[in-house]
């Protein structure tokens, strides 16, 4: 953490170096004008990630011939240590090697393809050092060295850095005094440029990297050299050119704010996801909650993790599809400071004896044509991998397909009718579709991308008039037909969905023109009783869990002294989701829940 009476007395040094700022080209952070906090940083990032060289080579050569040049010396930046090397001669100076201030190997862990290979060769964060001192500072990270193992000078004493351990005991490096702030600043740089974290070997650096940026202020050498950089690969590091923007951005109010899911978003099944935040002056683990914003219940994903700014969520296979979760983040040690996602997003987790289906078609007088279509996977779906496709007088090939887009919520109908319907099924339709006009021989077909899930009728086959419907002679045409009850997915099979008879049918028939149960559905599914339930004793509470049963609106709980007697409802405990919590009861020794 910075220590305050000493920031605040550096604070007034913005006034003694303002001369020493470099001059960008003109209108470069106009687009930062007025803003601060996340805003800033944001933009800051799209006007530095103009940056495109991959050439590491030539990084270094230009920084050995020209960049890092002084008068044909090159000097190590952590200990002193230099060489003559003449200006212009690209080759690596003997002894030297070039050091990643943001070490390669979290290049590695953090960015990927093209964005890896144009951040090694970044000159903002590359440096000469001597070999030996590369190689002892490794990966470890900067921070202050309490213990010291090893320390690295070649100049008299004048240039010293050190190995060691840190007030946590953790294995760190400290540079030198007066390339601190150069360091500070160039590993700021390349978070904002790159959107990386800065936590490494158990330590976060940004407390550290803030107080060195106000203890080693921007110098000439530093300008010049920042200047140099934007002539070869055409960015500049803002926090040169103006060291304000540290401060507008970092110092203040700690904040945590989350960047990922931040929008309505559809998630699929048993997928890994990268859940992303960001915190201003804030270092503490951070604890990961999914909320369901509907029931206001709440899962703990991750009751302490690092506070990197990421953290990969496989979403688990028993949670319950919703479409109305957001992710909080907040501090473990104070569950009032937290930020959640802006808007809901959706789990869908599709039930392998389930699917969308038609739930009721009509093929009445005159435009009376309509199909409607049911959620009953217990969960949403993306609607936009369905479409409804019409096969009209024994054709092979449909002459009309409807593509779906957007979500169709759990239990929600969808329904497509011909705009000159009559007004009682306008009144309830989703779609208008002109080329809604099929006749009791036309085949209707559901699909999931390019698989069939539901259809009425046979593809490639003419019936004549229409298809037979649970015994009913033509029953496609001038007929309603509505779905029975304990259907709960669709039947690629039309002769089996047709059925012979009314016990064998998945079909109710209805005369011509019946609307009556248009714009609903009544789907009756035996629940699956609830599984992995477990009991647990803390202090004077009992806590049962289990995992959440698809399709389930509500939890039950008995309870009993003696497994063969009866039951009954325990309204003692709480429920939160898929949990309940009560009193400890002598008298209630064996549980059991249910769902419905």
């Amino acid at each position: 953490m910075i220590r305050s009476k000493w920031l605040l007395s550096l604070l007034f040094c913005f006034f003694l170096f303002s001369s020493l700022l470099a001059e960008p080209p003109a209108g470069y952070y106009d687009p930062t004008v007025g803003l601060s906090g996340n805003e800033l940083r944001s933009v800051l990032h799209e006007i530095i990630s103009t940056n495109t060289n991959t050439n590491y080579s030539n990084s270094k050569a230009i920084m050995y011939s020209a960049i890092d040049n002084d008068d044909g010396w090159i000097r190590c930046v952590y200990s002193g240590y230099s060489v003559a090397h003449p200006v212009g001669d690209p080759s690596t100076p003997s002894s030297f090697s070039c050091e990643h201030s943001y070490c390669q190997s979290w290049i590695d862990l953090e960015l990927e393809g093209t964005e890896n290979t144009i951040a090694k060769a970044d000159i903002h964060h590359l440096f000469p050092v001597k070999s030996s001192v590369n190689s002892a500072r490794s990966n470890h990270p900067f921070d202050v060295v309490l213990n010291i193992t090893n320390s690295y000078t070649e100049d008299g004493g004048n240039t010293v850095s050190y190995l060691g351990t840190n007030q946590d005991n953790c294995v760190v490096f400290e540079p030198d005094e007066l390339h601190k702030g150069d360091a500070a600043r160039a590993l700021l740089y390349f978070i904002v440029r790159y959107e990386t974290g800065l936590s490494f070997g158990n330590v976060d650096m940004l407390g550290t990297l803030l107080e060195w940026h106000y203890g080693d202020y921007v110098s000439t050498k530093e300008i010049n050299r920042n200047d140099a950089i934007y002539d070869f690969q055409g960015n500049r590091n803002p926090f040169i050119d103006h060291p304000e923007f540290i401060e507008e951005i970092w110092i203040g109010e700690p904040s945590i704010y989350v960047t990922f899911p931040n929008e309505t978003i559809t998630l699929g099944t048993n997928l890994t996801y990268s859940i992303n935040w960001f915190t201003q002056y804030f270092y503490n683990n951070v604890k990961i909650e999914l909320i369901n914003s509907s029931s206001g219940a709440t899962t703990e994903l991750s009751s302490s993790t690092e506070n990197d700014g990421e953290w990969d969520w496989t979403i688990m296979q028993n949670i319950e599809p919703n479409d109305n979760y957001r992710i909080r983040i907040s501090d473990i040690d104070n569950s009032s400071f937290f930020d959640e996602s802006n808007q809901s997003f959706s789990i869908i987790l599709t039930d392998p004896q389930s699917n969308l289906f038609i739930s009721e078609y009509c093929e009445g007088s005159s435009y009376n044509k309509y199909i409607e279509i049911y959620n009953g996977i217990g969960a949403c779906v993306d609607f936009s991998n369905y479409k409804l496709k019409i096969y009209y007088n024994g054709n092979q090939c449909p002459l009309n397909t409807i593509e779906f887009s957007s979500l169709l919520n759990k239990d929600e109908l969808f329904i497509i009718a011909n705009p000159s319907a009559s007004d009682e099924i306008l009144n309830n339709a989703d779609w208008l579709f002109g080329g809604l006009q099929f006749n009791g021989n036309d085949v209707v077909a559901l699909y999931q991308n390019d698989e069939l899930i539901d259809i009425i009728g046979n593809i490639g086959e003419d019936p004549g008039s229409g298809w037979n419907v649970s015994g009913i002679v033509t029953a496609t045409k001038d007929h309603t037909l509505v779905r029975k009850d304990f259907i709960i997915s669709g039947n690629s099979d039309w002769n089996i969905s047709a059925g012979t008879n009314a016990d064998d049918s998945e079909w109710l028939v209805y005369n011509c023109d019946t609307f009556d149960y248009l714009g609903f559905h009544i789907m009756n599914v035996q629940l699956n009783a609830p599984e992995n339930v477990v009991i647990n004793l803390d202090g004077a509470d009992i806590i049962i869990t289990w995992d959440p049963v698809l399709r389930a609106e509500v939890y039950h709980v008995y309870s009993s002294s003696n497994p063969y007697t009866d039951f009954e409802e325990d309204s003692s405990g709480v429920f939160n989701s898929t949990t309940w919590t009560a009193p400890i009861n002598d008298s209630k020794r064996f549980y059991r829940i249910t769902a419905e």
